[in-house]
């Protein structure tokens, strides 16, 4: 791992041109927050890491791993790949999602609702159920617990 990131809480932060890439994320809120060409691939989100209302641009979450609860309610992501990612229990819930890329991402027991996938590629993503799709999400809960 390259680093390891715990405990920490950031409201309306921008982070620019970050390499978290192999990086250890636990127990991370952020919030209101900007990422603006970060790299995380390979990065593991272990226990509760909340990216609640936050914006991605040109983002790289390729192959990254949740282990626990991963969050991203609330965001949106504009030209973020997600390829090959393990998004096992992670929650996208009211997220916009332009020109993102998840192909071959791994959405098993993810919690997935009200979400804008417009230009957005979905080849051969595993354990997404198009049925969770139309669930509602309390929108003062940025945890989106269904």
């Amino acid at each position: 791992m390259n680093h390891t990131f715990n405990l920490g809480s950031y409201r309306r932060k921008a982070f620019r041109n970050k390499n978290y890439s192999n990086s250890s994320f636990k127990d991370m809120t952020f919030t209101l927050c900007t990422f603006v060409n970060c790299d995380f691939t390979g990065a593991e989100f272990h226990s509760n890491c909340l990216f609640n209302h936050c914006t991605f641009k040109n983002c790289k979450f390729d192959r990254c791993t949740a282990v626990g609860s991963l969050s991203f309610c609330g965001s949106t992501f504009k030209r973020v790949t997600f390829q090959c990612a393990n998004l096992n229990y992670a929650r996208l819930c009211h997220t916009i999602c332009r020109n993102t890329d998840f192909s071959k991402a791994n959405f098993t027991n993810a919690i997935i609702a009200s979400i804008d996938w417009r230009n957005t590629k979905l080849n051969d993503v595993v354990g997404l159920n198009f049925g969770l799709l139309n669930a509602t999400c309390n929108p003062a809960n940025p945890t989106c617990g269904i």
